[in-house]
């Protein structure tokens, strides 16, 4: 029997989205200061002293300071000039083309601001700064998908990137894209605790919440996806060791590196719940493990969740992972084998309920474990696919149902 070993596998998370609505907050570009209103009583600040302008013998750095002042100051044309004579003195220079677009954009120049944002992006296609702040740009001319395209790599380029999260969730909330919306903004507070806007952003998840409960059909059904339509929701990060992607009316995941774990989640936010999949090997070595998350709280690798998994070899389990800690199994030492389970190139329909402190895993309409834990009381669900030496799992998920539960049930 084969001992699972949860410690060496790295989460690599896959956002996604789905639909509800609400109202806008106002994005916030990287450098774009930001303004607090002053009482009417105060006294007006004494004007500060004009920046030098640069002179034949200014460094790059010093261009640069003296273009930003400016922009500080609102003379946004005074500094594209300055932004031009950076780029003359070095035109590789990725934020010189990313500080003129913010000038471009500023003044209503979108086409130019494009530009220079791409080509920052070109000299450095790992600056989540100029990624955010193209998204921006984008998602003020109505082009959401492009935005939601260009926060998402930011923030996968920087988990702390907590603007971009702000502003990712203000599209998702133009596109009536609820809970992701209401989970990013929970991650931006959590990264900048003592933002500015703290309080309207809290109110404006309050406003965003609800009880899903009330969305249910008399089924009980909350959300059902056959993965038919590329739109609904699920995004892949295009990484080619996290393959995660619509293929065929289902929705594959393919993981490439060994002891790894590749998952996605809607965006919808749940306590008590029970999920269902149809999951399907495609191809790799049995010796894997796949299934269905719940109570998903956070993102990147600090995201709290339960996790209960079959493999196609014949086992299962329950585990848990909690503060950023190993992933562990919950109630067992290791996974254990049941006959219940399809194997190899089998479909199995995985079913998963989190209810209450109630954890509970089957297959194929046979329980096969359930235990008791309370550390995570709500979060989103979520599909997840890994390896353990064997590199190559591939799964096609299908015919994905959540249905509401009551405790007890």
């Amino acid at each position: 029997m084969r001992i699972r070993v949860f410690k060496a596998i790295s989460q690599i998370l896959l956002f996604s989205f789905v639909s509800a609505a609400c109202g806008a907050i106002s994005p916030i570009a990287i450098d774009e200061p930001v303004r607090v209103d002053t009482e009417a009583t105060q006294l007006p600040a004494a004007e500060p002293d004009e920046p030098a302008a640069p002179t034949p013998t200014s460094t790059l750095d010093e261009v640069l300071a003296s273009g930003q002042d400016l922009a500080n100051r609102g003379d946004w044309e005074s500094a594209l000039s300055v932004y031009d004579l950076a780029i003359s003195i070095d035109p590789d220079n990725s934020l010189a083309f990313q500080l003129r677009g913010e000038a471009h954009r500023a003044m209503g120049s979108i086409d130019e601001a494009l530009a220079d944002y791409n080509q920052a992006i070109k000299l450095d296609p790992e600056s989540a700064s100029s990624l955010n702040n193209r998204g921006l740009t984008f998602a003020a001319i109505g082009e959401n998908s492009l935005a939601l395209a260009d926060f998402n790599q930011a923030v996968e380029l920087q988990p702390g990137f907590g603007l971009a999260y702000r502003n990712r969730a203000d599209v998702q909330i133009s596109e009536g894209k609820f809970e992701a919306a209401v989970l990013d903004l929970q991650i931006y507070l959590a990264l900048v605790p003592n933002a500015l806007d703290r309080q309207l952003i809290e109110e404006r998840i309050a406003g965003l919440q609800g009880d899903p409960i009330e969305s249910a059909d008399e089924n009980g059904l909350l959300f059902f996806d056959d993965f038919t339509n590329d739109d609904s929701g699920w995004y892949s990060n295009g990484d080619p060791s996290a393959v995660a992607s619509y293929d065929g009316g289902g929705y594959r995941i393919v993981v490439t590196q060994e002891t790894s774990a590749v998952w996605a989640v809607p965006g919808r936010l749940f306590s008590d719940v029970r999920i269902e999949v149809s999951a399907d090997k495609r191809s790799g070595d049995d010796d894997n493990f796949f299934g269905l998350m719940c109570r998903v709280q956070g993102s990147t690798d600090t995201a709290n969740f339960y996790l209960l998994m079959i493999s196609s070899d014949g086992y299962y389990g329950i585990a848990k992972r909690v503060n950023g800690g190993e992933l562990a199994l919950i109630g067992q030492e290791k996974m254990q084998f049941s006959e219940a389970i399809n194997l190899g190139s089998g479909v199995n329909h995985v079913r998963a309920d989190c209810v209450g402190d109630r954890l509970s895993l089957y297959a194929n309409d046979e329980l096969l474990a359930a235990v008791m834990d309370g550390d995570l009381v709500s979060g989103q669900i979520g599909l997840l696919a890994g390896t353990f030496s064997v590199p190559g799992t591939n799964i096609l998920f299908d015919d994905l149902a959540i249905y509401a539960q009551q405790p007890g049930e």
